[in-house]
């Protein structure tokens, strides 16, 4: 579709569009229905990123630099999405499979690095699962997710 269309769809619900700077829509299941979510996920990481640094800092734990990205991994999914997103001070990118390897390639940028160990020494009691990739993929191997390979 060119810049500025509105897909067909999304006609009817145009009206209804949240005033906020962030938002969401989502059409998706066999009847195509259409949900919009007045907070979207690049908030929700934003949120997530600013209580990972707090709780870091709260223990003495040096997070280094935090990157936030929300990621679509539905096989499915047709990401419409500006990549590099910005939400409550915090810039993000938002991806789909296709985009991760590449993502994960491009490493922090040059930033500094951070002890993985001691930051998921801090984690792994809060955590449901933790899946080491990478040098950390014999490290951590996770215990809910048979070995997914991202290239």
């Amino acid at each position: 579709m060119p810049p500025g269309t509105i897909h067909p769809d999304l006609g009817a619900v145009v009206g209804q569009l949240p005033s906020t700077d962030t938002f969401a829509v989502h059409i998706g299941g066999q009847d195509r229905s259409i949900r919009i979510a007045e907070e979207a996920p690049i908030d929700q990481a934003a949120k997530q990123a600013r209580d990972l640094k707090n709780i870091a800092a709260e223990s003495s734990v040096d997070a280094g630099f935090v990157e936030i990205c929300v990621l679509y991994s539905h096989p499915q999914v047709r990401l419409h999405a500006l990549d590099r997103q910005a939400s409550r001070g915090w810039h993000g990118r938002v991806i789909d499979l296709p985009q991760l390897g590449q993502v994960l390639r491009a490493g922090s940028g040059g930033q500094r690095r951070v002890d993985v160990e001691q930051l998921t020494g801090l984690l792994e009691p809060l955590a449901g699962d933790i899946a080491g990739f990478g040098s950390y993929e014999s490290t951590w191997p996770s215990r809910l997710m048979p070995r997914v390979q991202v290239s």
